[in-house]
């Protein structure tokens, strides 16, 4: 059965709200409009993706033959007239909330459509919170008794609880919305300093989500993810290794594209491979523990690189820092860098945000220009792509970037 694929970034918001009727920001609106073909390049061969089908269908035009993704862009209007002639398809949101599947049981109604539409869980309120990823650090820390490990995060409810587990330390903290990703939802906090701003955040969050986490800052030299995906009857399957980057404060910057073996030795060199590998084998265990049998679909374990207090000769593994349940721009980074890119070929993809009208569609027609493609065999060996139509009032640009 193919799938009906539909982008819905920053679907934890909605998972906190709970209710079919949510209304995204409107940031979160401009992206999902400006990246809605994003799909186009994770999507199975004889898939749809929901999307503005003209502007699609007219990027996919001036797509090098080579490249085309053999899926197919589509819409209500679409859908509805050609309803009658459609397979069965299979909803596949890019994060599971009440709200995303509520969008894809109107298009049935309204459309007509045969489409097979996951259930929502009440678990998964629970699952898809902060307190999962804790577990499981609590379970690897169990399994490998002998390796020094992060602390593990704590969990309060009152503003006073995080008051006193502050009081007298001296290092840096985290503080984090347990419903939230990509570095979003993050204060912190410096010599157990609570500011005006700290408060007002923690007060929201209180409010809005009942518990705040509190963690130790680490010194993060690298940031990466394993990717996975969980069939829902106790089968974890893993997928790759993406590797990652993120601005001061954690917010998602890009991932390297290259072979997996690029991307672990990436890795390897700065750690022990012994490790890497034993952690490996321990998250896994976690994640049969904790999610084979409660959750269908693809996720994302985010992890680090720290460089320790103890300042030892090699660096850390932080092996669970957060959970995405979700479709993860890892897996978007593993599908490119196997499907894009030619042999011992290197780059990044990466998305970045222009406020002003125009601004990034110079910038799309400045690299376009710079970097243009090289292709050798259906693959990319150098040159710049991008992923999603550009027009005047695009604000988001997913990009591609090979290196020569």
């Amino acid at each position: 059965m193919n799938n009906l694929h539909l982008f819905n970034p920053g679907h934890e918001t909605a998972v906190c709200f709970g209710k079919e009727n949510y209304t995204p920001p409107s940031n979160v609106l401009k992206m999902m409009t400006d990246l809605s073909c994003l799909p186009l390049w994770y999507a199975e061969e004889g898939d749809f993706v929901l999307t503005k089908t003209e502007e699609c269908i007219g990027y996919l035009a001036k797509l090098p033959n080579e490249l085309h993704p053999r899926v197919y862009p589509t819409d209500s209007n679409l859908l509805k007239s050609m309803g009658h002639f459609m397979p069965e398809l299979k909803a596949a949101p890019w994060g599971l909330s009440p709200h995303s599947l509520h969008i894809f049981r109107s298009l049935q109604k309204e459309c007509n459509i045969s489409l097979d539409i996951p259930t929502w869980e009440a678990h998964y309120s629970t699952l898809f919170n902060r307190r999962t990823a804790a577990e499981c650090l609590e379970l690897i820390k169990s399994a490998l008794p002998g390796y020094k490990l992060p602390d593990t995060p704590v969990f309060c409810s009152q503003l006073e609880e995080i008051e006193k587990y502050l009081s007298g330390k001296r290092n840096t903290y985290i503080l984090k919305a347990p419903y939230s990703s990509s570095g979003r939802g993050l204060q912190w906090i410096q010599n157990a300093r609570l500011s005006p701003n700290n408060y007002r955040w923690i007060n929201g969050v209180l409010k809005k989500q009942q518990m705040v986490s509190i963690e130790p800052a680490l010194d993060n030299k690298q940031d990466f993810a394993m990717e996975f995906y969980s069939d829902g009857i106790g089968n974890i399957q893993y997928l790759g290794v993406s590797v990652f980057g993120t601005a001061q404060r954690g917010a998602y910057e890009g991932n390297l594209l290259g072979s997996q073996a690029f991307l672990e030795e990436t890795i390897g060199q700065i750690t022990k491979q012994s490790c890497y590998t034993d952690i490996k084998d321990a998250l896994t265990d976690s994640l049969k523990k904790k999610i084979a049998f409660a959750y269908k679909g693809y996720f994302g374990v985010d992890m680090l690189l720290y460089c320790p207090q103890s300042n030892n000769n090699f660096l850390q593994i932080h092996p669970c820092v957060e959970i995405n349940f979700r479709t993860t721009m890892g897996i978007i980074a593993l599908s490119l860098s196997k499907n894009l890119l030619a042999k011992n070929s290197t780059g990044n993809f990466n998305i970045r945000y222009y406020g002003k009208n125009n601004t990034a569609l110079q910038c799309y027609q400045k690299y376009k220009e710079r970097y243009p493609l090289n292709i050798s065999k259906g693959k990319i060996v150098s040159g710049y792509l991008s992923l999603c139509p550009v027009k005047e009032n695009t604000s988001y640009l997913a990009n591609v970037l090979v290196q020569p």
